[in-house]
């Protein structure tokens, strides 16, 4: 399912375009609402196919991904999208920091996130990254 949810206050520039790939519903939501209401352009995939046809239309400079998803992995999205697409990447994960590089980087990642993730976080995190670059 693709969700749009945009802000009314933000112009189709793409410089705040943000994809959400999230294949629980309710983590998804909660993201989409959060980023939006900081206002974001948000839209959102619960799968890493429907992500990359996404990606391609949409064309967003953000990318927060499960790294766990039911069709393939999150690293392997951002490779798959950084194929077309100069996009930043986050990663959202259910494990420690101590599976991981220390900001991600070595996984392909610009940051990441542990879940549940605190949405303050979430929002700082993903407005520094698309202030960069």
């Amino acid at each position: 399912m693709t969700t749009n949810t945009s802000s009314p206050t933000t112009g189709m520039t793409g410089e705040n375009r943000v994809l959400i790939v999230e294949d629980e519903a309710i983590s998804r939501l909660l993201l989409e609402l959060t980023l939006s209401d900081a206002g974001l352009e948000v839209r959102s995939a619960s799968t890493r196919e429907e992500a990359l046809s996404l990606a391609r239309e949409f064309q967003p400079r953000l990318l927060l991904t499960d790294i766990s998803l039911a069709d393939g992995s999150g690293m392997e999205l951002v490779r798959e999208i950084r194929a077309f697409l100069d996009i930043r990447a986050v990663a959202l994960t259910g494990r420690e920091r101590e599976d991981m590089s220390p900001d991600g980087s070595s996984d392909g990642f610009d940051g990441w996130l542990t879940k549940p993730a605190d949405m303050e976080q979430v929002c700082e995190l993903a407005l520094n990254l698309l202030k960069t670059k």
